[in-house]
């Protein structure tokens, strides 16, 4: 394991995994949204975390078995997103997907960089942009409800994952006798925990309605199909 994973400067690695987790998870919704049928991506995403259960316990004796962990769990996530995004008919375009994510890789940014600059003052920090990052995921929730579309619902999608990696950090950062790559392994199954939790309470709460969520206005290629777009903006909500 390289010196600089066993220090402080753990922290600017997680913070590339974390980029590097978004745009996989980001890709993986695009891809479940654009190819998979109903809300299918939620069995899909389930059974590949629940493939990463045997890898995440192989990578105690073989250390890139954690890799394997981490991207099963980050590309399930992803299909558990897409899921939502099937069921409801709301519009998933990267365009409006990857700005989104601009907020909390800005915050696992901003995290790294405090504890490289004071890592005496960990848990304070730590606990600051957790606190931080919940209070974004309920007030994502709270508009998501209020407004529906795609900014709010992948703004708390993002939001958890950053959460679970600002958790990493505060595991992992100055800890030098924990194993890094078990912790970003571990972390990621709690990422996908809170996804999944939250893209099947969503797809369950789509079903039970009318099934559409559309916020798009039909003319850009979305596919809103399912949904009745060319009413009021009772049925339509627009940006």
């Amino acid at each position: 394991m390289p010196e600089f994973t066993q220090t402080k400067y753990r922290a600017p690695v997680i913070f590339i995994v974390a980029v590097f987790a978004t745009a996989l998870f980001t890709f993986c919704t695009h891809l479940c949204a654009s190819h998979v049928a109903e809300w299918y991506g939620l069995l899909v995403g389930g059974a590949l975390t629940l493939l990463a259960i045997p890898f995440h316990l192989l990578g105690n004796k073989f250390s890139p078995a954690y890799l394997l962990s981490f991207l099963l769990n980050t590309v399930g996530m992803g299909f558990c997103a897409g899921a939502y995004y099937v069921t409801s008919g709301v519009c998933v375009a990267y365009s409006h997907l990857f700005p989104v994510t601009a907020i909390p890789l800005a915050l696992v940014l901003l995290l790294a960089l405090f504890l490289v600059a004071l890592p005496q003052h960990k848990e304070p920090i730590v606990a600051v942009f957790i606190l931080s990052e919940i209070g974004l995921i309920i007030t994502a929730g709270v508009f998501w409800g209020i407004r529906g579309g795609d900014f709010y619902a992948f703004a708390l999608f993002s939001l958890a994952i950053s959460l679970f990696y600002t958790a990493v950090c505060a595991l992992t950062v100055n800890e030098p006798e924990r194993r890094f790559a078990r912790d970003i392994s571990f972390g990621s199954f709690g990422a996908f925990l809170l996804v999944g939790a939250v893209a099947l309470i969503a797809v369950v709460a789509v079903a039970g309605g009318d099934g559409c969520d559309c916020d798009c206005d039909c003319s850009d290629g979305c596919d809103c199909s399912g949904c009745d777009c060319s009413g009021s903006g009772d049925k339509r909500r627009k940006k």
